[in-house]
């Protein structure tokens, strides 16, 4: 019996997951028009869409190495940016931010 009852409960679920996928709405405005507990949305998400996903590829985490060269003032432009690997770009580089810009490239080290 109990049995029955867990399939039908994740029979529910994984209803709702694939509804909400498809939905375009974000999990919070699909469990109000759903009236549905955003925390078990969140449960079940994780339980079901776990076990039916296969792994992804190894996404490489880490830190990458920079180096700071020492900037004089004719190379500094309101133009300058700094852009990372993951596509973050740092716009308007100027001597008056270069402190900032300095403390930003240590905590990226």
């Amino acid at each position: 019996m109990a049995s029955i009852k867990n399939n039908s409960i994740h029979a529910f679920w994984q209803n709702h997951l694939t509804q909400w996928q498809s939905s375009g709405l974000s999990q919070a405005k699909y469990c109000r028009q759903h009236k549905l507990v955003s925390h078990q949305f969140s449960y079940w998400k994780c339980k079901l869409l776990a076990n039916s996903q296969p792994a992804s590829p190894a996404t490489k985490i880490g830190f990458a190495r920079v180096q700071i060269a020492e900037v004089t003032e004719k190379q500094v432009s309101p133009s300058l940016s700094l852009r990372f690997q993951n596509g973050i770009e740092v716009l308007g580089v100027t001597l008056d931010n270069m402190p900032l810009i300095r403390q930003l490239v240590e905590v990226l080290r």
